[in-house]
């Protein structure tokens, strides 16, 4: 297992990996004894101060080092604007005006932009 942590997700400051080692508590809150820290291992961020804890290290650093994936499943990146290569393919090679706002699939494929799912308010 590597110990190499990715960035802090939300400020990308370098965080810093503990281990708290098993302890008791003399501690008694409302007559009740605090109970013994079994042990735990933490990730911190110092610049925001997010951070999280689990019982082992792999655990704590599977979580911490777990993104979201940037582009769901089933969907891809694509340019707001089209490409003139795009506007080709999109208009089945036919001879349209190389300006790409003559070309039908650029309107096409600005009011697919227009409607996808990030776009739409509320």
């Amino acid at each position: 297992m590597t110990d190499q942590l990715k960035p802090c997700p939300f400020c990308g400051a370098e965080p810093l990996l503990n281990e708290i080692e098993p302890h008791s508590h003399n501690l008694m809150i409302g007559g009740v004894k605090f109970p013994d820290h079994p042990g735990s291992w933490t990730i911190e961020c110092p610049a925001c101060e997010c951070g999280m804890i689990a019982d082992t290290k792999a655990a704590v650093l599977t979580a911490w080092n777990r993104r979201a994936s940037a582009v769901p499943e089933g969907h891809v990146v694509v340019p707001k604007e089209p490409t003139k290569a795009m506007c080709r393919a999109g208009d089945d090679d036919q001879e349209y005006d190389p300006k790409m706002d003559d070309s039908p699939s650029y309107y096409t494929w600005k009011a697919m932009i227009a409607a996808a799912p990030a776009n739409k308010e509320g």
